[in-house]
């Protein structure tokens, strides 16, 4: 309850904005799904088997408040 979804998007060293990722979303999910915000990253935190570590990005944007 009261959590909104936010995009966390690595870059790979290309340039695209934060507009033309969200609005990739138009019209193919519906609009409460559409993230409010966008935070790039340069790499995805990774367990020491390699896997993605939900539980690191969970407590590193926890807090996360928009605006």
């Amino acid at each position: 309850m009261g959590e909104r979804p936010l995009l966390i998007a690595v870059t790979h060293d290309v340039e695209v904005s934060a507009e033309a990722l969200l609005e990739h979303f138009d019209g193919k999910v519906a609009k409460f799904c559409i993230p409010d915000a966008v935070e790039f990253i340069k790499e995805l935190p990774h367990t020491a088997t390699g896997k993605l570590s939900k539980k690191d990005l969970r407590s590193k944007y926890a807090d996360y408040i928009l605006g």
